[in-house]
């Protein structure tokens, strides 16, 4: 699917972090960029899964379940934050993560 990106940007016009900070490398069209060239590293876990690049992508490419089997793939290779740890430890321990 990522093959049909040809990395326009339209995917960042609804970016809070690029909006933001104007910074390219918080913005969804980076993470597309990395995940074209197989790149595989701790930036995926500052992407922001909230569903706003599929409605503005000509090629309908929905970026969050691409990055969340790139976080998957770096758990996998023990390349993990260790908020990620912390987070995946409490869900084990509790069965979830927030108290009510």
């Amino acid at each position: 699917m990522i093959e049909k990106c040809s990395l326009c940007g339209y995917c960042n016009m609804n970016s809070p972090l690029m909006t933001v900070t104007g910074n390219e490398a918080l913005a969804p069209r980076f993470y597309a960029y990395l995940l074209r060239k197989g790149a595989f590293n701790e930036a995926f876990y500052g992407f922001v899964v909230d569903g706003s690049t599929e409605h503005l992508c000509p090629a309908k490419i929905d970026l969050d379940p691409l990055v969340l089997r790139a976080r998957s793939k770096l758990v996998d290779l023990g390349k993990e934050t260790e908020a990620n740890k912390n987070m995946m430890a409490e869900l084990r321990e509790k069965g979830k993560l927030y108290q009510e």
